[in-house]
């Protein structure tokens, strides 16, 4: 650190902020104590390694380099852990096992000898308990980064030029710069697409929806689906081909739209979504025919060409299941 004599007058706070120096006063001693000057680059921290992304790669990256005897930063503005612990895998399959459980009280209990008399279903306890596992998740990164001496740096960066990054106000320096940001799910540019959540938004419902519609029917889609099905929402799927997992084996696409339709999930099958509308307290979806609307022979039962689009109304949420970029 930098020391300076000078007195501290509103007029040096005012030019010092805006030519991006930072300081304090020492009452001790009286002097004002320079932590960094942007202009200059006195007082940047330097780095071997920074990696901007909390997320399961970021995370790796960062303590693994630090093992090595690295000096290691890591940028991240909201939670540790990523997609895949906050809003993808694990709190997936907290849900995915309570709509197990959901069906297995429903379809099997009886069938071993249990007489369960069921008292409803609390979408807000449900939450409440998963979001509390990734909390101590998003911990326990927190916690290994520390001990390895890995540096949190909470914001967002942006590149000052190839070795150097800007956090709010502060720049740092390294000699290596990792990008490990992810990716985000795909809401198309339509009318409306607003009303709508993505799968990350899926995860954000504090009342569980009575009446949704799961445009999408990939792998995240039909994942959702079903476990709003087994906790009892009323859901319906648009899909632009003519059945679920189109890219999958033909055998296995065939055989889960069978279990789903007979599960009660509703289908609008060589659909693309136009617009969505808000309806009152409800949501509308109005659909065209989708450019995939061709004939694949022994797809699934659904090959019939269409012709017309068509109008969904009364959906207390739409939840947008269309991919990730």
């Amino acid at each position: 650190m930098y020391q300076s004599t000078l007195s501290v007058s509103p007029q040096l706070i005012e030019r010092s902020q805006r030519i991006g120096i930072r300081f304090f006063y020492d009452i001790v001693t009286r002097k004002i104590v320079i932590l960094y000057n942007k202009e200059t680059g006195v007082g940047m921290q330097q780095f071997d390694l920074i990696v901007i992304g909390g997320g399961s790669g970021g995370v790796a990256t960062a303590n693994r380099a630090a093992t090595y005897g690295a000096k290691v930063a890591l940028v991240e503005a909201e939670q540790l852990g990523g997609t895949c612990v906050n809003r993808g895998c694990v709190p997936k399959k907290v849900m995915w096992y309570a709509a197990s459980i959901a069906e297995t009280l429903k379809d099997m209990a009886k069938d071993y000898g249990f007489d369960i008399k069921q008292d409803g279903f609390s979408w807000p306890m449900l939450v409440q308990k998963r979001d509390a596992y990734v909390a101590r998740l998003n911990d326990l990164y927190a916690n290994k980064l520390d001990s390895s001496k890995v540096e949190l740096i909470r914001g967002h960066a942006k590149f000052v030029n190839a070795s150097t990054i800007e956090v709010g106000q502060v720049q740092y320096q390294a000699k290596h710069i990792l990008i490990a940001v992810g990716g985000e799910p795909i809401v198309p540019p339509i009318p409306g697409a607003e009303l709508g959540v993505s799968s990350d938004g899926f995860f954000e419902l504090k009342i569980q929806p009575k009446k949704v519609c799961v445009i999408g029917s990939g792998y995240i889609g039909v994942e959702i689906a079903g476990v709003l099905n087994a906790l009892g929402s009323d859901v319906t799927i648009i899909a632009r081909g003519p059945c679920v997992l189109r890219n999958f084996e033909r055998s296995v696409s065939l055989k889960l739209m069978q279990q789903i339709e007979t599960d009660g999930i509703k289908f609008v099958v060589k659909q693309q979504v136009a617009a969505l509308k808000s309806q009152g307290n409800t949501i509308s979806v109005t659909t065209d025919p989708s450019p995939l609307n061709v004939v694949q022979a022994e797809c699934c039962e659904h090959e019939t060409a269409v012709t017309e689009g068509t109008q969904l109304d009364g959906f207390d949420a739409v939840i947008w299941a269309v991919g990730r970029k």
